[in-house]
């Protein structure tokens, strides 16, 4: 159902929640076998708008993108884990939405795989807020089947990518973003599907389908709350994510 704000006309917010043709295999995801995967709900939304406004991954190479500039190496690095059983929770709270790849939203407290990981390798080498894990046991280029992996594996081998994070400011000018975006519900970002025409196309062309949208004019929140910040500005600052192919 729409929220009352939503419109073309008015050049705002169009939602449709949940698109099952194109939403059946995105959802949220943690990583914990005992729990099994959630399904949950997911949405689709066409834009036609913390304290802590990047993960600890983006902070380190997050800047502001201007139009000569060219993207930096990819950051990856290989995974080692054994969870010992399938009802060992990995450690992760992640999420599917891209389709693609797993994209850490969060590491779990406690001992589990990863926090052990992490408390044993040098800074480079940790599991962090921000990342994407592109392969599981060879496993790519599906969210779903990667998360199947680590379900169905107790040895496990993750290809993780550091985040390249940027910003983007828009003035919108009053017109539509010109935006598709899929996002979970438990998520806390928002992913381009498509970018239609718009204040985005037209203002910020290093913008790509895939890009994470984390943050709007340094507030972080929920999907619905990235959403209505967006709405209410007629110029936005966009901290964004992107997983380098």
């Amino acid at each position: 159902r729409q929220p009352s704000w939503a419109g073309r006309g008015a050049g705002e917010v169009a939602a449709s929640r949940g698109a099952p043709h194109r939403m059946a295999a995105w959802w949220l995801w943690s990583c914990c076998c005992a729990e099994g995967v959630n399904e949950g709900k997911a949405s689709f939304v066409s834009l036609t708008p913390a304290q802590d406004p990047f993960s600890e991954g983006c902070r380190q190479v997050h800047r502001t993108m201007s139009p000569s500039d060219q993207e930096p190496l990819q950051q990856v690095f290989r995974v080692d884990l054994d969870k010992g059983s399938n009802e060992t929770p990995l450690g992760l709270h992640i999420d599917l939405s891209d389709g693609k790849v797993l994209h850490v939203c969060s590491i779990r407290p406690g001992n589990n795989p990863v926090t052990r990981h992490n408390s044993v390798v040098a800074k480079e080498n940790q599991i962090l807020p921000g990342d994407y894990i592109k392969a599981v046991n060879g496993i790519s280029n599906s969210s779903t089947a990667l998360a199947e992996a680590v379900m169905q594996r107790t040895t496990l081998q993750l290809v993780v990518q550091r985040p390249y994070c940027f910003s983007m400011r828009i003035d919108r000018a009053h017109e539509p973003m010109g935006l598709d975006l899929n996002y979970s519900e438990k998520g806390t970002s928002l992913v381009i599907t498509d970018i239609g025409p718009g204040a985005v196309r037209r203002r910020a062309k290093h913008v790509l389908v895939g890009d994470r949208i984390l943050t709007v004019n340094g507030l972080a929140g929920t999907p619905e709350q990235l959403l209505m910040y967006i709405k209410n500005a007629n110029c936005v600052e966009l901290g964004m994510s992107r997983c380098l192919v």
